[in-house]
């Protein structure tokens, strides 16, 4: 009676390594930023007075699941602006955004883009934008966007976004809600993330950041190596093989 099947064994570690080689997980810590470079809406005075305070003591953290196909992005705020609407902006590389011409776009998946652009400014709409059916709005917004999320009392708040793409292809895949439209590059190669708040009107505006406060910047993260276990385990399945053979 054998107890220990060898081959057995490799089989199974085979297919935890496969099933874990297609999955990757790792975090981000944003950098404070206020106010960041080339946001001119405010002076650092007027950030300050609009949101009631510098809030420099405040953190976030960017927690990522990336397949080969999709993604999970969680961002968590410590000690931000009380009760305030966030937003989360995925960065693009050169040509920008083919529906708004900003050099960022929503923290958001395709299929929310016809409903971001129902509360985007009809004037920050490209022709590309209007001619794929998104009309806009008269500048309303919503507080209700698939890329903000409130904070609470103490100035905690979570975003979770599920994206049907996997960051680490380096594209915004625009082609997922318009085939006529270019997927484009994502900004500081594998991407980065910025983060906004809105302390004066409290509103989001779909696919512009529209009024904001930036204060959180994520730097672009290295996509961790491949799992190192399946060239070993493969390794030691040859190497099983040619003995057999012999």
């Amino acid at each position: 009676m054998r107890f220990f099947d060898v081959r057995l064994f490799l089989s199974i570690l085979l297919m935890v390594a496969l099933e874990s080689v297609s999955t990757a997980q790792y975090q981000g810590d944003f950098e404070f930023i206020f106010p960041i470079d080339g946001v001119a809406n405010y002076s650092p005075a007027e950030m300050i007075a609009n949101c009631g305070g510098p809030y420099s003591d405040a953190t976030a953290t960017a927690f990522f699941t990336v397949t080969d196909d999709s993604s999970v992005v969680e961002i968590q705020i410590n000690g931000g602006v009380p009760n305030m609407l966030y937003t989360a902006w995925l960065r693009l590389g050169e040509g920008g955004s083919p529906l708004t011409g900003a050099g960022s776009t929503a923290l958001a998946d395709p299929s929310a883009i016809a409903t971001l652009g129902a509360v985007t400014p009809t004037g920050g709409l490209t022709a590309t934008a209007l001619g794929a059916g998104l009309a806009g709005d008269d500048g309303t917004g919503s507080v209700s966007v698939a890329n903000g999320f409130m904070t609470d009392a103490n100035g905690d708040g979570t975003l979770l976004v599920n994206l049907s793409f996997s960051l680490a292809d380096g594209i915004y895949p625009f082609t997922k809600f318009d085939e006529s439209i270019a997927d484009m590059p994502l900004g500081n190669n594998p991407f980065a993330i910025r983060i906004a708040s809105h302390c004066v009107d409290g509103t989001g505006h779909g696919l512009v950041a529209g009024t904001r406060e930036a204060l959180f910047d994520l730097p672009a993260i290295a996509v961790p190596e491949p799992n190192t276990l399946l060239p070993v385990v493969l390794g030691m399945v040859l190497a099983i093989q040619r003995k057999r053979k012999r």
